[in-house]
């Protein structure tokens, strides 16, 4: 199970657009662009450690014989320009893509933490809440047009993870550019862009600093595309934040947890009667929503 901890209000915004919705599978989510979140190193965090094992990837498999010039991806332009560079350059440019909201995936958190007093505190308006209980398994299936990738999120740079997937796509780069008989250049540049942009995609939504470990996220990211709709709001500080709206399915949903600030009856009767008008049948059983144990009050 992962765990999604939001207001009340949130949950309330949902409900009511899915009684709007003729998508009766669904519940619309809003996923935020990463640079919009709470952590200000999300996305570039791992960059150095990225760029740094990927030359020594690239040192590896010439010790052991393979021949990359004129293949190297660290030598492989931006997606941006065709046009030879060396690794510093790319290294820059690839470094400004990061920090750059408009390439930015779209990501929807979860934690493995179950009723805790610190996803309480940040996440769920001070315990005043709930925490909407999901199945992880069909969140990682998800039937959308859109491309997405869940995984856990590692913390401190997690070199080994870092290295396990630059390893995995740089043989499926050099397998997609050894097809060809002949070489050429701007194949290893068309080629180049795609893989290092997967490679980008797989690491930095999923590298965080050591800071957040206590969240055990678990997070889904949705690389931006020329087709990807994006919407705005203004956030409680005043920030723009840029989101896209997702659906999740109806059937992952597995229980509400009510948080230990919140006024359990008040809620569970505001929550029942909006799951009677939207006809979501589990939700209108009142063995659906769960009291936290969590012994926490507001003075």
């Amino acid at each position: 199970m992962v765990y999604h901890y939001t207001t009340i209000e949130t949950l309330y915004s949902i409900l009511a657009s899915y009684k709007e919705a003729e998508d009766k599978e669904h519940f619309t989510f809003w996923a935020s662009n990463a640079l919009d979140q709470n952590d200000a190193e999300e996305l570039h965090y791992s960059y150095e450690d990225l760029f740094d094992t990927l030359l020594k990837v690239e040192k590896n498999m010439e010790d052991k014989g393979v021949k990359l010039s004129p293949k190297k991806l660290s030598e492989v332009i931006n997606w941006s320009i065709l046009e030879y560079k060396i690794p510093e350059e790319v290294k820059y440019e690839i470094n400004q893509h990061i920090k750059n909201r408009d390439k930015a995936p779209y990501t929807l958190s979860f934690s493995h933490q179950e009723d805790t007093l610190l996803m309480w505190s940040i996440y769920a308006n001070s315990g005043n809440g709930i925490c909407l209980v999901f199945n992880e398994e069909e969140l990682s299936n998800l039937k959308t047009e859109m491309r997405y990738i869940s995984n856990n999120v590692r913390y401190n740079r997690d070199k080994n993870y870092i290295t396990d997937v630059i390893e995995l796509i740089y043989d499926d780069y050099l397998k997609s550019i050894d097809k060809e008989e002949m070489l050429l250049l701007n194949r290893v540049y068309y080629e180049g862009k795609i893989y290092l942009k997967i490679m980008l995609e797989l690491i930095s939504p999923f590298i965080k600093n050591n800071a957040f470990k206590d969240e055990d996220e678990w997070r889904i990211a949705f690389p931006k595309n020329n087709k990807t709709k994006v919407y705005t709001r203004i956030s409680g500080s005043l920030n723009l934040i840029h989101y896209i709206k997702v659906g999740l399915p109806v059937s992952a949903l597995q229980k509400i947890i009510i948080g230990p600030c919140a006024d359990y009856n008040k809620v569970i009767d505001l929550l029942l009667k909006e799951a009677s008008d939207c006809c979501i049948e589990k939700m209108t059983k009142p063995e659906f929503y769960i009291k936290s144990n969590v012994p926490y009050r507001i003075f």
